[in-house]
């Protein structure tokens, strides 16, 4: 055998050497390939060529985009276009009813650069209509070169002034609309920066009449004071816990599962242990929390089985095999001290697991 062997693997002199010219011929091709930036620098683009370059394919991208989902553009007013003529140019359903609720909230486009202000909005749609938009490429503020729409101001308080007051002041109906909406179906105004959230008023316009505004305090509803129940948490079910503020419904149920694993609550720290209940939820729900009735369920350590000792928090496994060796092997426990001698068993352990056992 070792003969056929050594036969098979034995060259002769010319294949050695064109095994030695394939070899080489090998090596010369990876030297070459390693070294070939070397001798060939790559051809670079200045800026400008580059530049150019990028948008010409962006440009091809966006025609053929157009060409191909876009449908005709045709002029409009998107202050008054309705879902069909926006459905019709192309826009999604969903930017279309936030285009719809903008306008109906009492918000207005004064310029085509507004749409753009919709959240969402599809750039690229937009490129494609902005030429037929019926709107200034720029905007034109109140009071800026428009005499007819000067602004009247004078000092308000937007909680107590009426529609007419607004409209007698310079504001188109449905920004009187907006602010009017803000206050009742939203919430008072407490400082003049909430302007900019109605929705009918841009900034440049908040920005102008926020000198004249002076809220007067005094005269808003005073916010009731909401207080938390308090729940004992040695009774209380995941209902009445949920009602705690901090406790969701699914903290309140992992609170009433620990409470049984344990056997019963010996202390308000322990709500600490339970998943997700970090320092900061603790603080927070604590003080709506109380514990004015324990009754323990402890186990007997010479009567539960290896199943239920193990499903106790405080118990891992290694140290309820030390208990049932123990007994099994050694003899009854005749106190819960002896759980000191026990491998794995240490001070804080006991002091802790002390209260959920018991001998019999």
């Amino acid at each position: 055998m070792w003969a056929r062997l050594k036969e098979f693997a034995h060259f002769s002199k010319k294949q050695r050497n064109g095994l030695f010219v394939l070899l080489f011929c090998i090596l010369t091709l990876q030297v070459a390939l390693y070294y070939d930036e070397w001798f060939y620098a790559p051809e670079t683009l200045d800026d400008e060529t580059r530049l150019a370059f990028t948008a010409m394919l962006e440009q091809d991208s966006l025609a053929r985009y157009k060409a191909s989902v876009l449908p005709p553009a045709f002029a409009f007013d998107p202050n008054e276009a309705n879902d069909s003529v926006l459905k019709v140019l192309g826009l999604s359903r969903e930017l279309r009813k936030k285009m719809r609720n903008y306008v109906n909230k009492g918000g207005v486009f004064r310029s085509k650069k507004d749409v753009l202000r919709i959240y969402g909005m599809d750039s690229t749609w937009f490129a494609h209509v902005a030429p037929f938009i019926q709107l200034p490429d720029t905007q034109v503020y109140f009071g800026r070169g428009q005499k007819d729409k000067k602004l009247a101001l004078k000092t308000f308080d937007p909680n107590q002034i009426s529609k007419s007051e607004l409209r007698a002041m310079g504001l188109k109906d449905g920004q009187a609309k907006g602010v009017i909406a803000y206050r009742e179906k939203v919430k008072p105004f407490k400082t003049e920066n909430q302007l900019y959230a109605v929705y009918s008023l841009d900034s440049s316009l908040v920005e102008e009449m926020l000198p004249y505004i002076h809220i007067d305090t005094s005269a808003l509803p005073k916010e009731k004071k909401k207080t938390s129940p308090i729940a004992d948490i040695a009774l209380a079910d995941s209902s009445a816990l949920s009602r705690v503020w901090g406790i969701s419904p699914f903290l309140a149920r992992r609170i009433v599962k620990y409470r049984a694993r344990l056997g019963g609550f010996v202390s308000i720290e322990q709500v600490r242990e339970i998943y997700g209940v970090n320092d900061e939820k603790y603080r927070k729900i604590e003080p709506y929390l109380k514990l004015e009735h324990i009754d323990l369920m402890p186990l007997d350590l010479n009567k539960s089985d290896f199943k239920t000792l193990v499903r106790h928090p405080y118990l891992d496994y290694e140290m309820v095999k030390s208990i049932v060796y123990f007994r099994e092997q050694t003899r009854p426990f005749k106190s819960i001290e002896e759980l000191k001698h026990l491998e794995g068993m240490n001070d804080s352990l006991f002091k802790k697991t002390k209260p959920y056992l018991s001998v019999e």
